[in-house]
């Protein structure tokens, strides 16, 4: 008898958008926790599409990143963000310059402080000062992993004396306090 194909085998070409297929999360149309949607799916093959930058004072998309070789600048404000991964996922990476800071179990994926339950935002404190690369990788329960790279500015200098910074710093405490 043979055994079951894995849950996460990707087909080798890309399939025509579906409702399998991760939604440009955060593009209007709101509902769901923090207005991204649905819950994705959670079996079958894994994907990965856009990031999509939270703010932490409105808990709503600000900014969405698809995929591109160009370099986009982060929201001044504070933000949490979300890989908008679908699929039967065992866990999501983030990694920057090549280091992994986090790495997510459950829906949804982010970088910063999130809930399913639409509970309060914090703000990811750890974007290095200038460019970076952002790789999130997508762990399949089968063993299957999809990667993709975001190249991204921080608008803001990690000095206590900017403004942007010290926004950040009160949306970390106030999220931290409330929980």
């Amino acid at each position: 008898m043979m055994p079951p194909p894995n849950s996460d085998d990707a087909p080798t070409t890309p399939a025509p958008p579906t409702s399998d297929t991760p939604p440009a999360v955060g593009c209007g149309g709101g509902g769901g926790i923090y207005g991204l949607g649905a819950a994705p799916r959670q079996s079958g093959p894994i994907t990965l599409g856009d990031l999509v930058a939270l703010s932490v004072a409105t808990r709503s998309p600000v900014r969405v990143f698809p995929p591109s070789q160009s370099t986009a600048t982060l929201p001044l404000e504070g933000v949490v963000l979300v890989a908008s991964a679908a699929g039967a996922v065992d866990r999501v990476e983030f990694k920057v310059n090549g280091r992994t800071v986090a790495t997510e179990w459950l829906y949804p994926y982010t970088l910063g402080l999130a809930n399913a339950h639409g509970g309060p935002l914090g703000a990811w404190g750890g974007a290095p000062g200038g460019t970076f690369t952002l790789e999130v990788v997508v762990r399949g329960k089968g063993g299957k992993v999809v990667s993709r790279s975001w190249r991204l500015r921080s608008a803001y200098s990690r000095s206590p004396q900017n403004p942007a910074f010290q926004l950040l710093q009160r949306s970390s405490k106030s999220a931290s306090t409330t929980t």
